[in-house]
């Protein structure tokens, strides 16, 4: 199935919910794996302020194999873009799911037989739960990114650990409540 089909179905179907890519917080919006290859962060919004979770999509060739970020070009950044609209189309809403499932695609050849499809067709984005680990992990991923040495890292989160008055053993992040996690986040995209 095409990505201008999943388009026109998602637009038809489940009309309001927008596709976006959230940006890196080096800006632009390929994002930096460990190995030095670029990703996507993709999620939708809904018709009334709902927001799915975030899907990773690999930047790939024509190969499907991963692109070192200074081998992406547009093209490539546009091709894959419409590659992680149909991969969030799929997971949010199993619609293209032929895709990854390589499961026979039927076509839809006439807008009949677009309007006779079962209404409610498209099920509801599933709504994740972020978890405390899951910030905890963010945070700990934004550190990395914006302080390269070892030493600012484990300044920043011991004058963070200061500042919120943490003195239990362990982890002092894991010691931080979801609000303060999030609040480090907004701190960090911010530097």
């Amino acid at each position: 199935m095409a990505w201008a089909k999943v388009s026109q179905i998602m637009n038809e179907k489940a009309s309001g919910w927008d596709f976006h890519l959230r940006p890196s917080p080096e800006g632009g919006h390929v994002w930096k794996a460990p190995n030095g290859t670029g990703y996507l962060t993709c999620y939708f919004t809904g018709p009334e302020t709902e927001q799915t979770s975030d899907v990773l999509f690999a930047v790939m060739d024509t190969r499907k194999n991963p692109m070192k970020l200074e081998t992406i070009t547009a093209r490539t950044l546009t091709d894959n873009t419409r590659r992680a609209y149909c991969l969030g189309c799929a997971y949010f809403f199993s619609l293209g799911y032929e895709l990854w499932a390589k499961e026979e695609i039927e076509e839809i050849n006439s807008e009949e037989s677009i309007e006779t499809q079962p209404e409610g067709q498209l099920k509801e984005p599933t709504k994740k739960t972020t978890s405390k680990q899951d910030l905890v992990d963010e945070v700990v991923g934004f550190i990395q990114t914006k302080f390269k040495k070892q030493e600012e890292q484990i300044s920043w989160v011991a004058e963070k650990a200061t500042e919120l008055k943490l003195d239990g053993e362990g982890s002092k992040l894991a010691q931080m409540t979801m609000a303060q996690l999030k609040t480090c986040i907004k701190e960090l995209k911010a530097i």
